[in-house]
């Protein structure tokens, strides 16, 4: 009797210790690659992560330094599905409300905001742009749009535009769809911004000119 609680004892030390370590090396990995730094193991670290998200995000709250586990895992998840996002044809972009000037004309529907591309704001330009490059553009109020658009427009590859506490939440919610996020450069409810340059960096990732259609698939 007492050499079996031993032993599930020694099982479950064991597990702990394992546990520990997997997440110890996960934000390693996380940490090097948020750094702009070469790292293995990025879709293990990104599976480990994603599993005790809610209590390491706690954790390093409370840490002196109260470093963000958002941005890190964007920075993995991108590193990880770069190749992949790249490779993929059938694209959608998934841009804020946040962004829009705040006299936007725009009218809001099911569907999200119908952007005018009226030029008071960087909103118009993404999706004009994204329009240009074969995207099939939507602006959000909200990460519940996000699996009716999906149910609808059965993409290959998603490309978030967003703060980064809504990119890693709506990537683990995207599950097997292939992701690719920009994070916003100032963030809130309103008035926030984002690198243009960037958007359209990631826009054209695996796209060559000679391949890049005038207009969004309908």
């Amino acid at each position: 009797m007492w050499f079996a609680i031993e032993l599930i004892g020694q099982i479950v030390v064991a597990v702990v210790a394992a546990g520990v370590l997997s997440v110890v090396l996960a934000l390693a990995v996380a940490g090097r690659v948020a750094r702009g730094r070469w790292a293995p193991l990025k879709r293990l670290s990104i599976f480990v992560l994603d599993f005790f998200f809610l209590p390491l995000k706690l954790l390093l709250h409370v840490l002196p330094g109260k470093r963000s586990l958002d941005p890190m895992m964007v920075a993995l998840k991108n590193a990880a599905y770069r190749t992949r996002f790249a490779r993929s044809k059938r694209r959608l972009l998934m841009a804020p409300t946040c962004l829009r000037h705040l006299d936007c004309p725009a009218p809001s529907t099911r569907r999200g905001i119908q952007c005018k591309c009226c030029g008071r704001c960087k909103v118009g330009e993404i999706v004009a742009e994204a329009r240009r490059l074969g995207y099939k553009p939507y602006v959000l109020t909200g990460s519940s749009f996000v699996p009716q658009i999906l149910a609808d427009e059965k993409p290959d590859a998603a490309l978030l535009v967003a703060c980064p506490y809504e990119c890693n939440k709506v990537m683990m919610a995207l599950g097997g769809l292939t992701s690719y996020a920009v994070p916003l450069d100032r963030d809130g409810c309103v008035n926030t911004d984002v690198s243009l340059d960037r958007v359209i960096e990631a826009m054209k990732l695996g796209l060559d000119e000679a391949d890049q259609p005038e207009a969004a698939h309908a």
